[in-house]
């Protein structure tokens, strides 16, 4: 198993713990903390403008996609909501719906 930090492999705890231990960064987690991680590295967040409409990674006012795929992927959700905050307060009429879409990475 990876470490879902460094993405180096970690190791069982030896004391019985039942935590798994990263050598690299130092980070200890349950066994359900990571399988849990595991599922949330599949997942990435969007911004979706309007219905139909996504956030682009290229210029624009702002860059804007109708396909999903296209869209500007955030790996966090709290960097996604500081796009977002963004988005809104410079183009407060024209985005008022604008939210914040979970999706799988395929």
């Amino acid at each position: 198993m990876n470490c879902p930090n460094c993405n180096k492999e970690i190791i069982e705890d030896p004391a019985g713990t039942k935590l798994w231990h990263c050598p690299t960064c130092k980070y200890a987690w349950k066994f359900s903390e990571l399988i849990k991680g595991e599922a949330a590295m599949n997942k990435y967040f969007i911004i979706e403008l309007e219905p139909g409409v996504y956030a682009a990674p290229w210029l624009g006012d702002p860059g804007r996609t109708i396909r999903k795929i296209n869209a500007k992927r955030f790996p966090a959700k709290g960097s996604a909501e500081t796009s977002l905050n963004h988005i809104k307060q410079n183009h407060a009429n024209r985005f008022n719906n604008a939210k914040i879409v979970e999706t799988d990475a395929a």
